[in-house]
């Protein structure tokens, strides 16, 4: 059995868990309410890093890695969950790697 990767990503742990549970509208509103616009870049970057990883076998959708311009966190989480989406539709997405999140306390002294 292949040991499994971590990923530290707060955000796409939350998602990976909350997706296909809660509904797609709350779960956007949340995301733009609680996360800034680094950290959804940060989230939608990793995402397609690991979907590249995986070697698919069926065509990913293209997704542009950078948004400019007006409502970027809006058109970045819609990206997000283009790509979740896609990946639930072709039950792909268990192959992510498993993200985890930090307590929110990164001093180590």
């Amino acid at each position: 059995m292949a040991a499994a990767s971590f990923v530290l990503n707060n955000l796409l742990c939350y998602l990976k868990n909350k997706f296909g549970k809660s509904g797609v509208k709350p779960l956007k509103s949340t995301v733009l309410d609680f996360y800034d616009v680094e950290d959804l870049s940060g989230a939608k970057r990793q995402l397609i890093l690991d979907i590249k990883d995986l070697n698919l076998d069926v065509v990913t959708p293209h997704v542009p890695e950078r948004r400019e311009g007006d409502n970027k966190a809006v058109r970045t989480v819609d990206d997000i969950f283009t790509l979740l989406t896609f990946l639930d539709e072709n039950r792909k997405v268990s192959l992510l790697p498993c993200y985890v999140a930090n307590s929110g306390n990164t001093s180590f002294e």
